[in-house]
């Protein structure tokens, strides 16, 4: 089993951090601030589950200093593809970011008739933030489920 520990998410979320950062760095030549707004990270589940306590976790880590407030925004429905379609629409200017899980770009759109997004043209990855690994039980009485030693 995989483990993911709070020293790993922080990590992941200063890196996060220092990436936004350069956009700021960068931006600083520009006319406007960087972040011109807060930033909102979108979460395509529902408040309570693992993507949005990573998510605020991360959030925690980013807001203050240089980047000012950041906002966990819970946007349910469609496995993730309502909040996938937001991200898709959002301005670009690095205000608006996504935790996601893999199946909100792999398999949601393979099951939905119509997705209003394609993934590699509309979105680009910064981090993996963690691993969440399945495991398929059976009742131990089901003949397939029980063990022969």
């Amino acid at each position: 089993m995989v483990r993911i520990s709070r020293r790993r998410v922080l990590a992941q979320a200063a890196t996060i951090s220092a990436v936004v950062g350069l956009g700021a760095a960068r931006a600083a030549g520009q006319t406007a601030p960087f972040p011109s707004r807060p930033i909102r990270i979108l979460v395509g589940f529902a408040a309570g589950g693992g993507n949005d306590v990573i998510t605020r976790l991360l959030a925690q880590q980013m807001s203050g200093g240089a980047l000012g407030q950041v906002i966990v925004d819970n946007k349910t429905g469609a496995s993730g593809l309502i909040a996938a379609d937001m991200l898709a629409k959002a301005s670009p200017d690095g205000t608006t970011l996504m935790v996601a899980a893999q199946t909100t770009y792999a398999v949601a759109p393979q099951l939905y008739k119509s997705v209003a997004f394609d993934a590699p043209r509309d979105v680009a990855g910064i981090s993996l933030l963690g691993a969440s690994p399945l495991v398929l039980v059976v009742n131990p009485a089901f003949p397939p489920g029980r063990s022969t030693t």
